[in-house]
């Protein structure tokens, strides 16, 4: 008997612990942004037992929906633009577009450091390259929140004159194209915008490459190759995908 209601006691423990395990990959968890920007090391650790895609895909997909519904009110504040039905077309169809991007950016991401991680013999498996990726991209998409009230407050403080991109967009000179650019980065508020970017970029790369030498057990100089080659490859083909975007819209 007492055999029998031990085996009943192991059974509920189990049946408990996987039910934990799967209300766990059915609802959102916040990562630990604080601990994220002010202990990277520590939050590195934190995640090093993840071994599923689904709460990863999830978690970043709903944080992107967030910042993605945030975006709106904040651009409809700053830009009083008047909702209409085309208006509202442009919105759901960004906002699926924005979804899929979500889903297969860090994929292609993650795909692209892995191949060249491989060529310096990394020794841990792809999930372990894609889960740092989808963290990384959660500091982007982070950044991308304090862009948004920045720019908020600067346009009701020190407004920024917008009107340069469309010289940068229609003028074949090269030097008058330059001259916009210039006029533009020397506004107080473009500088400031300038700064978070440069921040965020260092961070999302100094995060990457401290999660790879931990997640692939290479050393240092080989992760921030490995880190900043995969970015100049997406930067280019991104890059390619723009100037063949337009050369076709031309053509048509």
């Amino acid at each position: 008997m007492a055999k029998r209601g031990s085996k009943k006691t192991e059974v509920k423990k189990s049946e408990e612990k996987s039910d934990v395990k799967n209300k766990e990959s059915v609802s959102f968890k916040i990562p630990n942004f604080k601990q994220m920007f002010l202990e990277p090391s520590a939050f590195l650790n934190s995640i090093e037992k993840q071994d599923k895609y689904q709460p990863l895909i999830r978690d970043f997909v709903i944080l992107y929906i967030i910042w993605f519904i945030i975006s709106l009110i904040i651009t409809a504040i700053a830009s009083k633009v008047p909702f209409n039905s085309e208006l509202l077309s442009g919105v759901v169809l960004g906002f699926v577009n924005g979804v899929i991007f979500s889903v297969i950016a860090p994929f292609i991401l993650a795909g692209v450091i892995h191949i060249i991680l491989k060529i310096f013999k990394a020794k841990e498996g792809f999930f372990n390259t894609y889960k740092l990726i989808v963290y990384a991209l959660m500091i982007a998409v982070l950044y991308g929140f304090i862009m948004l009230l920045v720019g908020l407050v600067i346009q009701f403080i020190i407004p920024i004159d917008s009107s340069m991109f469309q010289t940068i967009t229609t003028a074949q000179d090269q030097n008058v194209v330059m001259q916009a650019y210039k006029d533009y980065i020397k506004q107080p508020g473009a500088i400031i915008l300038l700064i978070i970017n440069l921040i965020a970029v260092i961070h999302i790369l100094v995060f990457s490459v401290m999660g790879i030498m931990k997640f692939q057990k290479i050393q240092k100089v080989k992760a921030i190759f490995a880190v900043i080659l995969a970015w100049i490859i997406i930067f280019t083909l991104l890059v390619l995908l723009a100037v063949l975007t337009s050369s076709q819209a031309a053509i048509a």
